[in-house]
């Protein structure tokens, strides 16, 4: 599938040197801070890392992490930045945009919106009637919204909500299912982003540098 990604131009120095780009763990700097997003930002990196392992195998022996690209952007049929807008990097940053072409069964998408619920450990409701059933469960459970991202709190109500919560996540990764466009965006606003274990030379048509702004 053609997907497109941001990187360094640390990343195009490791394709013409090895061939291949992969994500180690010293290249990955989370937030130092230990609150309850940082708790939930690892969560949901292992959740994705799970689902990636089940759905296209294991990474190869040195990666961790996988690499992050676009299928689709909002408002566009492809995943193509837009480098004349900012926020891609902070402004000045050199930055190298590729084009790629990388084998259907090593990609893993997911909604870009909906990754949210992963991110801030929510309940991915696929409707507002769902979403509802599943704020009357917690109430009637004596369990607030706060409680299920608290991780220093057991129970086995906790337990149960926190099951119905991860599983509501596998709805992020089937991005064809059809959608309540009344609770969810329509196709032609949803961004869907992708993750890969590898990026291979061999995958790039095209390579682009750029400053970011």
């Amino acid at each position: 599938m053609i997907l497109w990604t941001l990187q360094h131009p640390a990343v195009l120095d490791a394709l013409e040197t090895n061939g291949r780009y992969l994500v180690e763990p010293k290249n990955i700097v989370f937030p130092p801070e230990q609150d309850s997003a940082t708790v939930h930002l690892h969560a949901a990196y292992q959740w994705l890392i799970s689902k990636m392992e089940a759905r296209i195998g294991p990474p190869p022996k040195g990666a961790e992490y996988p690499i992050w690209a676009w299928y689709k952007q909002q408002g566009r049929t492809d995943g193509k930045p837009d480098m004349r807008r900012s926020g891609h990097a902070k402004p000045g940053e050199p930055l190298v945009r590729m084009k790629l072409d990388v084998p259907d069964n090593l990609v893993l998408l997911s909604d870009f919106n909906d990754w949210h619920f992963v991110l801030n450990y929510w309940h991915c409701s696929k409707t507002e009637e769902e979403s509802v059933a599943f704020d009357l469960e917690c109430e009637s459970s004596g369990v607030s919204f706060l409680d299920l991202g608290n991780f220093d709190l057991d129970s086995p109500a906790l337990r149960r909500l926190r099951r119905t919560i991860v599983n509501s996540w596998d709805y992020v990764l089937d991005v064809y299912a059809p959608r309540n466009e009344d609770w969810h965006s329509p196709w032609q606003k949803r961004s869907i982003q992708a993750t890969f274990w590898a990026l291979e030379k061999r995958h790039a048509l095209s390579i682009e540098r750029f400053t970011a702004r």
